[in-house]
C-alpha cells in the first residue's frame, strides 16, 4: 500500500486541491492507497492565532474564527458535487459549532490546555479531509 501525504500549500486553495484529485486519480491505478492531507495552508496557524487570542480575552478571535470557517464554505461550494453539499455542509457546520464552544470556553477561563489546543487544531484537518474526500468523490 502506498501513502500519499499532501502538506498545507497542496490543499490551500480549491484550484491546489483540483491538483491533487489529479494525483490521486493517477495513482489509483498503480495499486492500494491511502491519502493524508494536512489543514488547508495557514489554517491551523489561524487556529493557534484564534485560541491565543482567545486566552488572552482579546475578543477579536471570534472574526478570525468567522473567516476561518468562510474559507472552509468557500471550500466546499467550490468542490463538493451538489448532491453531496448539504451533507458536508452539517458536518462541517458541527465542527465549527464544537470548535466555537471550545474557545470560548478557553475565552472564559483565559487558559488553552494542550489537549484544548490539539482539539483546536485538529478542526483544521477534519475539514480539509472531508473537502478533499468530497473532491475525490467528484
Amino acid at each position: 500500500m502506498r501513502i500519499l501525504k499532501f502538506g498545507g500549500s497542496s490543499v490551500s486553495t480549491p484550484e491546489r486541491i483540483r491538483g491533487v484529485v489529479a494525483i490521486v486519480a493517477a495513482a489509483r491505478n498503480e495499486g492500494p492507497l491511502a491519502v493524508v492531507v494536512s489543514a488547508f495552508g495557514g489554517v491551523t496557524d489561524a487556529l493557534l492565532d484564534v485560541a491565543r487570542r482567545a486566552e488572552a480575552r482579546d475578543e477579536t478571535y471570534r472574526a478570525q474564527l468567522a473567516a476561518i470557517e468562510e474559507r472552509h464554505r468557500t471550500a466546499v461550494a467550490e468542490l463538493a458535487a451538489a448532491a453531496d453539499r448539504p451533507e458536508l455542509e452539517r458536518r462541517i457546520d458541527a465542527v465549527h459549532v464544537e470548535l466555537a464552544h471550545l474557545v470560548d470556553g478557553v475565552f472564559m477561563v483565559g487558559e488553552a490546555s494542550a489537549r484544548t489546543l490539539d482539539r483546536v487544531l485538529g478542526v483544521g484537518e477534519t475539514v480539509s479531509a472531508a473537502c478533499v474526500a468530497a473532491a475525490l468523490r467528484g
